[in-house]
């Protein structure tokens, strides 16, 4: 099933949208009531502190009630968007749209990269906690933070200052290469990592090795200081069947494609024909998927505490319908989607969208529920990548299709189980959608009941809760 790319983020319902502002005015007591920084110079030491703090508390409150754990990979296109602002820049001068990232978010986030990944908990508290005592009731600046957190914490931390404050550059992972000494897998491997952005940062790697054993790999960001290649050996005793940076997402890494490396061939005799059939007969097989005449699917997920409602309609063989509204603000249209045989329509945030040939074209190749079935017309522009990928700690057979020079699309089926795992397209606006939870619905068939995507730039889980076959809407109900 094909979904958007549409994005907000935030809690499972009311009370934690609730909850979230409560908990954040409760924080301004602190910061910049007690601890007096010049918030209209420095925003990020009010808002941001108090983000940091406000993300802290959420997860013991009440047994972390309202606490959704954040997928900072996703955070990545809006945080290091190309009208990024380095956080240090005044306010005033900050574009509007730029603004909450910069004096809320990102400082946020630095601030849990560094509790949790380079100085560690028992540390980062002790250094924060020096820094309330020493100048509450006081007028800190910036620089009489980084140097308080750097003396309590013992460390130098003028790098991760500058590259997350002062710049503007971004994070980039990726496994580069696994080999064996010897070419021999049972005297353990060597695995290559690269950075490939200028932001330096500690390296986590998850491996799994082909007799099932696991371990887990940190690294300080110590070892890019002579270089942007790290190689180091694992004691595996067997093939690494994978590897992963980041498997938690804890990082706001703007290419998480190549964060994950397997290395192994795909199975002789596998070809994009096969995992295509494998794939349609898991969600029913063809002759089901056939006769699917019209689907309807209502899903829910959640940003910033708002419920966002998402219907999407099919109508075979030309009509397509898809809207994203923010009930509580107002029935806000957040994204409107139509096709309607030749006619082709778009709103976002209540306004008309102008299409160009290329955006068309996307709109429909997502009008079609199950676009797999129409592969076998153009299988001359479909490849099978002939390595296995890894898609949330899953091997999986990558099937790219060009859809003329303008359109690039990369599905990801799970070698286990057949399912479609991601979709990756490349064209007039690039989107990555993650599928999950299939469950049967009338006409025995299966579709994704979590879709996972990014809505108006931020990321959300759209979680399926109605669905409807061969109910035969009205062309009404594709306007």
């Amino acid at each position: 099933m094909e979904y958007p790319g549409i994005v907000f983020c935030g809690s499972n319902n009311q009370n934690g949208g609730l909850w979230e502002v409560t908990n954040h005015e409760f924080g301004h007591n602190w910061f910049p009531m007690i601890v007096g920084s010049n918030e209209r110079k420095y925003a990020w030491m009010d808002e941001g502190f108090n983000t940091f703090l406000n993300n802290v508390d959420t997860k013991v409150f009440n047994k972390g009630e309202y606490y959704d754990k954040p997928d900072q990979q996703k955070s990545a296109a809006y945080l290091f968007s190309p009208g990024a602002e380095a956080i240090m820049n005044t306010p005033d001068v900050i574009q509007e749209d730029f603004l909450a990232v910069a004096a809320y978010e990102k400082p946020a986030l630095g601030l849990t990269i560094l509790r949790e990944q380079i100085l560690g908990e028992e540390r980062f508290d002790y250094a924060f906690k020096t820094y309330i005592k020493r100048w509450a009731f006081k007028h800190p600046t910036p620089w009489d933070f980084f140097h308080t957190m750097d003396n309590a914490a013992g460390e130098d931390l003028s790098w991760f200052w500058n590259e997350w404050f002062f710049t503007t550059w971004k994070v980039d992972q990726g496994i580069k290469d696994i080999s064996y000494p010897d070419n021999d897998a049972t005297k353990g491997a060597m695995l290559t990592i690269v950075n490939l952005e200028e932001m330096a940062l500690p390296v986590t790697i998850s491996i799994k090795e082909e007799n099932g054993k696991t371990g887990i790999v940190k690294l300080p960001a110590e070892i890019w200081q002579r270089g942007d290649t790290w190689t180091f050996p694992y004691k595996s005793t067997s093939k690494i069947a994978y590897a992963t940076i980041d498997p938690d997402h804890n990082l706001p890494d703007v290419n998480p494609e190549n964060n994950s490396y397997s290395g192994l061939p795909i199975p002789q005799g596998t070809t994009a024909s096969t995992v295509i059939k494998a794939y349609l007969d898991a969600i029913g097989g063809a002759d089901k998927l056939k006769n699917i005449r019209d689907l309807q699917t209502s899903a829910v997920g959640n940003i910033q505490g708002a419920d966002v409602q998402l219907v999407t309609r099919y109508k075979m063989p030309d009509k397509y319908y898809q809207e994203a509204i923010v009930p509580s603000y107002n029935n806000l249209v957040v994204s409107h989607i139509t096709l309607n045989g030749d006619s082709i329509k778009a709103r976002q945030v209540n306004r008309d969208v102008q299409l160009d040939d290329a955006a068309k074209k996307m709109i429909k190749l997502k009008s079609r529920p199950f676009p797999e079935l129409d592969y076998e017309r153009i299988n001359q522009n479909i490849t099978l990548q002939p390595i296995l990928r890894v898609v949330n700690n899953e091997l999986a057979y990558e099937v790219d299709i060009n859809i003329g020079t303008e359109i690039h699309i990369h599905n990801y089926y799970s070698q286990k189980t057949g399912l479609k795992l991601k979709q990756t397209i490349e064209g007039a606006n690039d989107l990555t959608v993650e599928f999950g939870n299939y469950e049967g619905i009338n006409g025995g068939i299966k579709i994704p009941f979590s879709v996972k995507a990014i809505l108006v730039g931020q990321p959300i889980e759209f979680k399926v809760k109605e669905t409807s076959v061969n109910s035969n809407p009205s062309n009404e109900a594709f306007k």
